[in-house]
């Protein structure tokens, strides 16, 4: 699980796979799922910022939060990205 939103997607869609991964495997991904999070629990986000903490153990806290809350991943995980508006620009260009 190297791909970030395949890492999230398997926070919740699969968490039997999720607590195989190793806390230095977790830790990696901190910096970003900590941000996605920060859209719906800003105030948890901004603590995990501000404490000396491990970052593996931050992410397995998210996990555990968002496994309790969705069935899979919340559609507000998801945010556009400047490729995905590149790919679209491009297509429409072409389409003219």
């Amino acid at each position: 699980m190297s791909d970030l939103f395949e890492f999230i997607n398997g926070m919740t869609a699969r968490p039997a796979e999720f607590k195989k991964t190793a806390l230095h495997e977790r830790g990696k991904h901190f910096f970003m799922v900590n941000r996605l999070c920060s859209i719906a629990f800003p105030v948890q986000a901004a603590a995990f910022n501000h404490l000396k903490i491990n970052p593996g153990q931050a992410v397995s806290f998210w996990q555990t939060l968002l496994s309790a809350k969705y069935s899979r991943t919340p559609k507000w995980m998801y945010v556009s990205t400047a490729k995905a508006k590149a790919a679209k620009k491009s297509k429409t260009a072409c389409k003219r």
